[in-house]
C-alpha cells in the first residue's frame, strides 16, 4: 500500500523593517563603546598619579584630573584611613564612575563630598580641602603621601 504523504510547508518571517536593523546596530555600538570606556577606565586606573609640587597637589587621571593648591588643603587632617574601619561611605555619585572595586569622580556621603580615586578601601589618603570637599586617593604608599604633604606645610 501505498502511504499519501502531504507536501511539507515552509515559510519564511518577514524580513525585519530596515529601523529595526540600525536600532539594533545602535545598540551593538554603544554596548562596544561602553565596554571599551571600561575596559580604558580599569586598565588607566593603574597609572592615576599624584604628586606634589610647587605648592600644589596635582592628580592625573583619564577623566577627573585635580590641581589644587597646597594652601587650600587642610593639612593637619590629612591622614590615611581603612574607608570600612572609619564607616567613610560616598553613595551617591554626582559625575563619576563607580563599579566593583574602582570609583573615580565626585560622590557624596555621610553628609560630605568627595572627590574620589580609590580603587582599594583599606590603603586611601583622605585630604580634606578648605573648598568643602574631601580628596580621597588609595594608594599602597598612602603613609608616604600624607608624609610628603606634612613636609610640604613645613617647607
Amino acid at each position: 500500500p501505498t502511504i499519501n504523504k502531504e507536501p511539507t510547508m515552509k515559510y519564511e518571517m518577514t524580513k525585519p523593517a530596515i529601523s529595526s536593523l540600525v536600532a539594533a546596530n545602535i545598540i551593538i555600538a554603544l554596548l562596544i563603546v561602553l565596554f571599551v570606556f571600561i575596559a580604558i577606565m580599569f586598565i588607566s586606573s593603574r597609572h592615576y598619579k599624584l604628586s606634589i609640587a610647587d605648592g600644589t597637589l596635582s592628580i592625573k587621571s583619564i577623566v577627573y584630573n585635580t590641581n589644587i593648591s597646597l594652601d587650600n588643603i587642610e593639612l593637619d587632617k590629612v591622614r590615611v584611613v581603612n574607608l570600612d574601619e572609619e564607616n567613610i561611605s560616598f553613595t551617591v555619585r554626582k559625575n563619576g564612575i563607580g563599579l566593583p572595586g574602582m570609583s573615580i569622580g565626585w560622590f557624596w556621603g555621610n553628609g560630605s563630598k568627595y572627590k574620589v580615586y580609590v580603587t582599594d578601601r583599606k590603603s586611601v589618603v583622605s585630604i580634606p580641602t578648605k573648598d568643602g570637599y574631601t580628596i580621597l586617593f588609595s594608594s599602597e604608599k598612602a603613609p608616604d603621601i600624607v608624609a610628603d604633604l606634612q613636609n610640604a606645610k613645613n617647607s
